[in-house]
């Protein structure tokens, strides 16, 4: 009986051991390696240490302690828990000098005003602490990375966040720091699936998907999975949408601690079913997504959650509802600052009412949006990123230029001096011609190296000039062509003589929903479309026009001579050459259309191509906004008007007749791909 028991006792001393309370050290360290199942359980962890510091511990010990749930705390939303620990952080700043304790506490203040949706607020603690930042520690440079990448994402400012979320999670890999790599990871993944980078996003996902299952980080797995799922969406492999949905639901379901993951879950989940036309499913989803949210005051979950309600009611018949549920899932999303979520959702909203035949209120819906949806659309398409990566590479091809000049000259110097060199011998003595033979030869050997320099230095200045890949004009050749025009600029195109030589016609072409034929057919694919895209221009314009590949899936057409009644000519033909046939690629035909912005430059004696090329961008997203396929052309300005405010607000302009505007469609030919 007593061997029994004995037995027993000892099989019991290790779950005995697990269950009593660790120390703060233990609790960090395994928190800081293996992260947490959640927030709530971290925090109630840590105030259920064995030794919880008193106001006589060591220094160090309450800093850490604090430090952390004041950071847990913060994030978590959990006022009462952060403003006890922010207090403590600060005390000891102000009473025992401790300089760490004050950066904390500004760091932990920035992520509770984050989390609460005050993001003005969190940049001014930010300010605040960085001058106080000691740049040797490591482990704050990690967490800070980690708080000014979610700052930024929440502002929508993705390539802000990227900068600070790359350094962080090679630092967080550099030291171990796996809870804080997984994190970062979180929020790469979601930046990259936000500016179309959908492959790089998908192998973040799944190398953390990886490690956090190996460590046992459930949050961190949790949002890693719907991350996977948002992934899946993109690239149309819905099963493994719901696959990954239904693994985030299943780590989350019925855990208050975790609400966010299932929230997010089952709003996801709703977007699925109205994808598959499962509205009563999608529907019943998108409820209890909402009612969770609102429990637990999730702003972002109850947002989309609204809307997919909203969306799912409308194709269920209850029109009004669906409508009140996205102009309420609008506003939510105005408050909480997410333009993204602005854009999507009135998107969403404007199909609904055209579908309802309530157009001048989609019409009313799409102009609200219109400079917020420029703004973001040219963020996702990096155009700065790549005037950058151009002018880079201008700058080394022509400092190659210069270098073979360089030589070129030294080498034709050399040549000359031989050449005087070999005709003084000459005349001195017959007999040294013997002699001069070899001098002769490196003579003949010289000028064969003039000409492969000449002949490399051509090749090089018409690389400058071309796009690699299209084969056409690039954009530093166009800026050079536009400053000849600009000199050559007289009268206005829109004075009523617009029928001159002085007038250049410019088209700005870019290929719709470019990012999902990359996407779903791939990158080589995507290089064809842009190759025959060019070609086809290349075969419409005269040899004095000029086709120029801008960035991306960007065309400029320089047209010489064109009016703009030739530009409304022109238009529909660019868009049927492009829009009539598809583009081969291997064994798939790939639907390809173009919007355009048409512009005759100069516009009202304003000699600034720059300002005109704006114009014409303007009027291509207002042809985008429209729905594609289409080209917007500029036909009049009012005398006076400054051409930048117009640009601004192109729709806005019409309207108060600032501007008049011809739209042109393309062919009434289905673009076969799902928009990423």
């Amino acid at each position: 009986m007593y061997r029994s028991a004995l037995i027993v006792l000892l099989a019991l001393l290790p779950s005995l051991a697990l269950a009593a309370p660790a120390r703060v050290d233990e609790i960090l360290e395994h928190q800081r390696v293996h992260g947490y199942h959640s927030l709530p359980a971290a925090i109630e962890q840590l105030q259920s240490a064995s030794d919880v510091p008193t106001d006589n511990a060591p220094l160090d010990l309450r800093r850490r302690y604090h430090g952390a749930l004041a950071r847990l705390s913060s994030v978590a939303g959990d006022s009462t828990v952060a403003l006890a620990s922010q207090a403590k952080l600060q005390a000891m700043a102000d009473l025992e000098n401790c300089q760490p304790c004050r950066v904390q506490a500004l760091l932990a203040r920035g992520q509770l005003a984050l989390a609460k949706g005050h993001i003005e607020a969190a940049r001014g603690h930010v300010a605040e602490l960085r001058p106080l930042v000691d740049p040797a520690d490591q482990g704050l440079q990690v967490k800070l990375g980690l708080f000014m990448a979610r700052l930024e994402d929440s502002d929508s400012n993705l390539a802000a966040a990227v900068e600070h979320a790359v350094p962080a999670v090679a630092l967080a890999e550099k030291r171990g720091n796996t809870a804080d790599r997984l994190q970062l990871m979180i929020v790469l993944v979601g930046l990259n699936a936000d500016l179309g980078h959908v492959e790089r996003a998908g192998a973040i996902a799944a190398e953390g998907v990886v490690i956090a299952k190996r460590v046992g980080f459930d949050e961190a797995l949790g949002y890693l999975l719907l991350n996977q799922g948002h992934i899946h969406a993109l690239t149309g492999q819905r099963d493994q949408q719901y696959k990954a949905l239904a693994a985030a639901l299943q780590i989350a379901a019925g855990d208050p601690g975790l609400a966010g993951i299932e929230v997010t879950s089952r709003s996801n989940l709703a977007d699925y079913y109205l994808n598959q036309g499962n509205n009563v499913a999608a529907l019943d989803h998108a409820s209890r997504a909402t009612a969770l949210a609102r429990t637990v005051d999730d702003q972002r979950g109850l947002t989309v959650a609204t809307a997919n309600e909203g969306i799912a009611l409308s194709r269920l018949g209850r029109v009004q509802e669906g409508i009140d549920k996205l102009n309420a899932s609008i506003d939510m999303a105005g408050r909480i600052g997410h333009k993204g979520y602005v854009v999507g959702i009135t998107h969403e909203l404007v199909l609904v009412l055209e579908k309802a035949g309530r157009y001048r209120e989609a019409l009313d819906a799409t102009q609200q949006v219109a400079a917020l949806n420029r703004e973001i659309t040219r963020q996702e398409r990096e155009r700065a990123v790549m005037e950058l990566q151009e002018k880079y590479a201008a700058e080394r091809r022509n400092r190659e230029i210069e270098r073979l000049e360089a030589e070129n000259r030294l080498k034709e110097a050399e040549v000359r001096a031989r050449t005087w060199q070999q005709r003084l011998w000459v005349a001195m003595v017959v007999a040294l011609l013997l002699a001069a033979f070899p001098v002769l030869r490196r003579l003949v050997k010289a000028r064969h190296a003039n000409r492969r320099l000449k002949a490399a230095n051509a090749n090089l200045a018409e690389q400058s000039a071309h796009d690699p890949l299209t084969g056409v004009f690039n954009r530093r050749h166009f800026q050079a062509l536009m400053a000849q025009h600009g000199i050559a600029a007289g009268r206005g195109a829109f004075d009523g003589e617009d029928d001159g030589e002085e007038c250049v016609g410019l088209v700005l072409l870019d290929i719709d929903h470019f990012k999902a034929i990359n996407d779903t057919r791939g990158h080589v694919a995507g290089d064809l479309v842009l190759v025959e895209v060019a070609r086809r221009l290349q075969g419409l314009v005269r040899d004095r026009d000029a086709v120029v590949r801008w960035g991306g899936e960007e065309f400029v057409l320089v047209l010489p001579g064109a009016s703009v009644a030739g530009l409304a000519v022109l238009a529909p033909r660019i868009l049927r050459t492009i829009g009539s046939e598809p583009v081969r690629a291997g064994n798939a035909a790939i639907d390809v259309t173009v919007s355009a912005g048409c512009v005759a430059f100069p516009v009202n004696r304003e000699k600034r191509w720059e300002d005109a090329l704006q114009l014409a961008d303007a009027a291509m997203y207002l042809a985008k906004q429209r729905g594609r396929n289409r080209a917007v052309c500029v036909t009049a300005v009012r005398e006076g008007e400054v051409l930048d405010a117009i640009s601004d607000d192109l729709a806005t302009a019409e309207a108060s007749g600032r501007v008049s505007l011809l739209m042109l469609p393309g062919p009434s030919r289905p673009v076969a791909l799902d928009v990423a």
